[in-house]
């Protein structure tokens, strides 16, 4: 079985995909049961596996090319469940548009392992909104995992 912190390495390749309009890696980390939820950064609530898959697939399909980083504040997993916590930034142009625009989200994510594979079953996304922010880490500090498209 995938030990969590190399399913993480994935997750942040799927992020890069994604942002190249090319929504499949993202799909294939995110779990076809029926209890799935996203809340994502523009508000409100998607809920089910079949409609968050959906909605994964609308949006990246806005994009047309990106790069992207992960920062990792906090991970664990046990056995059945992990999670990630941290930023994600990245640089992207939209469909119809010429300019890139910068993205910094908060993000919250939650895996359950289903017949040996992590899958995906809530991810909170909002905007990461500028000022400071307390960092009481020491020498735990996780690095950034950067990804080039």
């Amino acid at each position: 079985m995938e030990r969590f912190e190399n399913f993480i390495r994935r997750r942040a390749l799927a992020a890069s995909a994604y942002l190249n309009g090319e929504p499949a890696p993202m799909l294939g980390l995110a779990t076809e049961g029926l209890s799935a939820t996203c809340f994502p950064p523009n508000g409100g609530a998607v809920l089910g596996a079949h409609e968050v898959r959906l909605r994964f697939e609308r949006d990246s399909a806005s994009f047309r090319y990106g790069r992207s980083e992960i920062e990792l504040v906090a991970m664990g997993s046990s056995d059945t469940l992990g999670y990630w916590t941290g930023f994600y930034r990245a640089t992207a142009r939209l469909k119809g548009r010429d300019e890139e625009v910068s993205i910094n989200l908060r993000v919250t994510e939650i895996f359950r392992r289903e017949a040996g594979e992590w899958r995906l079953v809530h991810q909170h996304v909002d905007p990461l909104a500028p000022g400071p922010h307390e960092d009481s880490r020491e020498d735990d500090s996780m690095p950034a995992m950067q990804e080039v498209a």
